[in-house]
């Protein structure tokens, strides 16, 4: 073999190292940068200031020791549970652009009670539903309470495709890629499903008044975000999870 044939062999497998070295890398990056459940759902993941959260709505059926989340239940039976319990938003109320409930669910992820939270087994290992000092060190970190929500909220506005809010969708940047989702309400008053493109509501971990639980609030026509510590706990909220 002639010296040049052994360099160019030798360049060849250089770039062949390269670009096996690459691709590793790339996959690396990607998995460091996504969080799966025990459903097998993939997440992407986001750092804000020193927590990572991730950047989309939970969409588990089990709790991450494998148990089935109930669900099914009629509006008569969601109003009286006590116990954890799931609901996807019906896609029938939606009525444009999502055709099952399955669709549905990728697109804005599940509506949990919040005794599924009380469990502390909603979360992949590794992480949990925050606490009413986490959601307040997000909205401090993404400006405060004036203007968080329309940092934290998904540009996502009607009538582009599902997910998104409606307009105007005040404030919207996305300034973290946290792309907060209106994934709705199912009411504790009456079991019934209700304004998703409007509002999105998500579930703490906090207890400050007994019997009632706590969460994170945006709107679609403001671009605040708030805590509030009185929110009933039959409520059907969203999840989002954030690393331990």
């Amino acid at each position: 073999m002639t010296k040049i044939n052994k360099l160019n062999l030798t360049i060849a497998l250089l770039g062949a190292m390269a670009m096996l070295f690459c691709n590793c890398k790339k996959d690396d990056d990607e998995k460091a940068n996504t969080v799966k459940d025990i459903d097998g759902n993939v997440y992407k993941t986001v750092k804000i200031g020193g927590q990572v959260w991730m950047a989309e709505n939970l969409r588990t059926t089990h709790y991450n020791d494998g148990i089935s989340i109930p669900t099914g239940h009629t509006n008569e039976q969601w109003i009286g549970l006590e116990t954890g319990a799931y609901t996807i938003f019906p896609h029938t109320i939606i009525l444009d652009g999502l055709n099952s409930d399955t669709e549905v669910m990728e697109a804005y992820g599940a509506l949990y009670n919040w005794f599924a939270v009380e469990t502390g087994k909603l979360c992949p290992a590794g992480w949990h539903v925050p606490s009413l000092d986490e959601w307040t060190t997000l909205i401090n970190n993404a400006g405060g309470v004036q203007s968080a929500g329309g940092k934290l909220k998904s540009i996502r506005t009607s009538p582009e495709p599902h997910p998104r809010w409606w307009g105007p969708n005040t404030g919207a940047t996305d300034d973290f890629g946290f792309s907060a989702l209106p994934g709705g309400v199912r009411q504790f008053s009456d079991g019934r499903c209700f304004d998703i493109g409007g509002s999105g509501y998500l579930w703490s971990t906090t207890v400050a008044v007994p019997t009632l639980g706590s969460g994170m609030v945006m709107e679609y026509s403001e671009g605040y975000a708030f805590t509030y510590d009185g929110f009933h706990q039959n409520n059907g909220f969203s999840v989002r999870c954030i690393r331990d």
